[in-house]
């Protein structure tokens, strides 16, 4: 399906929609085209009498993801369910979607416009990138400075990007119009990581600040596929280790990024690399989940203390040594991650 036929959540509203999982009572997705999900009233609690009743829905319509309470009639949109069930989501909701006090606001029916906004189909099927990469910088560039501060291994400079303001070149080159001009001078330049599909293909790709500008990770898609950051570089007949952040995976013999710690991958043999944040529930939740799946994950140990990792390499430990030696599967899985999280 392409870019500009496909009717659906726009991807960070999908994206938050199904981390509701985590936080709301029997959450069921209902169906996929268009995504609906329903679950248990966090308003009115849904029924006293019955735990099994879930009578809420997250639906989408013109406008955007909509939520309706057939108990007490409750409406409101996605950003104001997050609001009341998880500050946390509803923060990192927030800054995902430009939503700030300070910055200008943009309403759902403005996101889903710019979101299923038409592009060139020449723009599809995209290999190459009109950037400079990271290796082409000169040395005292700020983002090569930052990458070299950062430890981020040099060998891989020719498979990150620059761009001097990362809205004004999706614009441009990418899908005009997608950042809207009131946008424009909250800019900045930005660190671009393509995702491509293992053809090659680009689907999408991130921008990464290197300064204290939010949010931090912006990130687009360009094709119907969801796809991984580096999925065209590593070989699926070995282990694969899937971490969240594109910056993480460079550290990683045959890594891959997904872009957000809520998805799944389906290669043969493949681990999961999470953040090492035992206080934060929505990481706790999703490492729980794979567990229970059988999935082979990472559990850091418990006197770690430190949360990404790159910060592991910068403080001099072998990632990958480490992260052999901390994988865990099946019972000792669940023994290892109850001992981890009893740091909350």
């Amino acid at each position: 399906m392409t870019f500009e036929s496909r009717k659906h959540v726009p991807w960070v509203d999908e994206k938050y929609v199904m981390l509701l999982d985590q936080v709301v009572d029997r959450f069921k997705v209902v169906a996929n085209t268009p995504l609906t999900v329903n679950f248990r009233c966090p308003f009115c609690g849904d029924s006293q009498k019955s735990k099994h009743k879930a009578r809420a829905f997250l639906f989408t319509t013109p406008d955007g993801v909509m939520y309706k309470c057939h108990n007490c009639d409750h409406k409101t949109n996605l950003r104001g369910l997050l609001r009341r069930v998880n500050e946390r989501l509803y923060s990192e909701y927030v800054s995902e979607t430009f939503v700030k006090s300070e910055r200008p606001t943009l309403r759902p029916s403005e996101v889903t416009k710019l979101t299923e906004r038409k592009v060139d189909p020449a723009r599809h099927g995209v290999r190459n990138v009109n950037l400079p990469t990271i290796y082409s910088l000169p040395d005292s560039h700020p983002a090569k400075a930052y990458w070299l501060k950062r430890r981020i291994p040099a060998s891989r400079m020719s498979d990150a990007y620059w761009a001097e303001g990362y809205y004004r070149w999706v614009n441009v080159s990418v899908i005009p119009g997608k950042f809207k001009e009131a946008l424009l001078p909250y800019d900045c330049g930005r660190i671009v990581f393509p995702f491509r599909n293992v053809g090659g293909v680009i689907t999408g790709y991130t921008g990464r600040s290197i300064g204290n500008e939010t949010p931090k990770y912006v990130a687009i898609r360009t094709e119907d596929e969801r796809s991984t950051f580096g999925s065209e570089r590593i070989d699926p007949s070995r282990t694969v280790y899937v971490v969240e952040g594109p910056i993480d995976s460079l550290f990683l013999d045959n890594c891959v990024a997904m872009g957000t710690s809520n998805r799944n991958v389906d290669y043969p043999d493949h681990v999961y690399v999470y953040d090492n944040e035992p206080r934060n529930e929505i990481t706790v939740s999703i490492i729980d989940r794979a567990v229970n799946r059988g999935e082979k994950v990472v559990v850091w140990p418990r006197t770690l203390g430190l949360k990404d990792i790159n910060d592991m390499v910068l403080s001099g430990i072998d990632v990958n040594a480490l992260v052999k030696e901390r994988t865990f599967s099946g019972l000792r899985a669940r023994l290892e991650f109850s001992e981890w999280r009893k740091q909350i």
